[in-house]
């Protein structure tokens, strides 16, 4: 897996572990070989709400987290489910 696989991976993990209010409840988190050269990084978790973005300012220390996973991906996206979601990025080659 490359660096930037990993970074993604780190950032959506841990977006899932602050943000989402699931009693305890475990996330899962699944890389993928989908073409030779490419990867698929997944984080499901069991919270039902989406995915949100706050309004920041330049003077947070935190809360860029997914617009740095974005900037990072070749495509990105997020499956809701009935008893959670999956959000997913494939990082730049």
């Amino acid at each position: 897996m490359t660096s930037l696989a990993r970074s993604e991976r780190n950032g959506l993990a841990a977006n899932a572990l602050l943000h989402t209010r699931t009693g305890g409840a475990p996330i899962r988190v699944t890389v993928t070989r989908i073409e030779d050269d490419q990867v698929e990084v997944a984080v499901t978790d069991l919270a039902p709400h989406p995915l949100g973005r706050r309004q920041d300012c330049p003077s947070d220390e935190d809360g860029r987290g997914l617009d740095l996973v974005a900037a990072l991906s070749a495509r990105r996206g997020c499956d809701h489910r009935h008893w959670g979601k999956r959000v997913w990025v494939q990082p730049a080659r």
